[in-house]
């Protein structure tokens, strides 16, 4: 009984993520979706997560994995090219409890998102057995797509990067390149008011991370896609029962 209870739950919890969800362009909500701590990193060598799409998902971090879950589920039908795995970590570096953390591998799906950075070479070293890159998104193929892609990016960031308290809308990032700067235009450019932008410098002296905080009161369009990953959020957060992955 418990669980045809449990699959039903869930039964309903996909079907209201299909509500929106069908309309994004995976893609580009992925890359809105990923972090832009320092840029994204990318390794070409041998390594164990060479597919992975992002940094490791910690366990206090798992609904966001379900999010993306259940999103490509949406997306795979009629589309096999999508091939990904969601698995828990065998290890992390300088890390002693790897068995918290959590990765999504996909060559497919990695390899769109990489297409939207512009990468360089990290300096080499010896000492490491893969070759790294460092990439930077590239603005121009956000911001001049057609606007259910741009949508789709601001909302696969909110998710991320937003939340709402009683000041109002809000993202905030740390240590990021130029995902907030893309944002921010894209926000002015849909009638999202801004209204508030600080960081956590102290004048005088560089504090690490950068945090950045960009409150905002959206569009009537906008606050509909905001408000729909806000409440995918506490859903997903509220479900007993667990994926076949965790």
């Amino acid at each position: 009984m418990k669980t045809i209870l449990n699959f039903f739950i869930l039964f309903l919890a996909f079907s209201f993520f299909k509500t929106y969800s069908q309309n994004y362009n995976l893609n580009y909500f992925l890359v809105g979706f990923v972090s832009d701590y320092m840029g994204r990193n990318i390794e070409k060598g041998q390594s164990e997560n060479i597919n992975s799409i992002d940094y490791h998902f910690h366990k206090t971090r798992l609904h966001s994995l379900y999010r993306l879950d259940t999103l490509i589920k949406i997306h795979i039908k009629g589309n096999e090219k999508i091939v990904y795995e969601i698995k828990r970590e065998v290890t992390v570096p300088y890390c002693k409890n790897y068995n918290e953390f959590y990765i999504l591998n996909s060559e497919y799906l990695k390899n769109n998102i990489n297409s939207f950075f512009i990468f360089k070479k990290i300096e080499e070293n010896s000492n490491i057995k893969v070759q790294q890159y460092n990439g930077t998104l590239n603005e121009n193929k956000i911001l001049f797509s057609k606007k259910s892609n741009i949508i789709s990016f601001l909302a696969g960031a909110f998710y991320t990067f937003g939340d709402k308290d009683s000041t109002g809308y809000f993202y905030k990032f740390s240590n990021s390149t130029n995902k907030r700067k893309i944002i921010y235009k894209i926000l002015k450019k849909y009638n999202c008011k801004i209204v508030k932008e600080f960081d956590n410098q102290v004048k005088g002296q560089f504090v690490s991370p950068y945090i950045y905080t960009m409150y905002f009161i959206p569009s009537d369009e906008m606050k509909i896609k905001f408000d729909y990953e806000l409440d995918i959020r506490q859903k997903i957060k509220k479900l007993k029962s667990k994926p076949e992955w965790e």
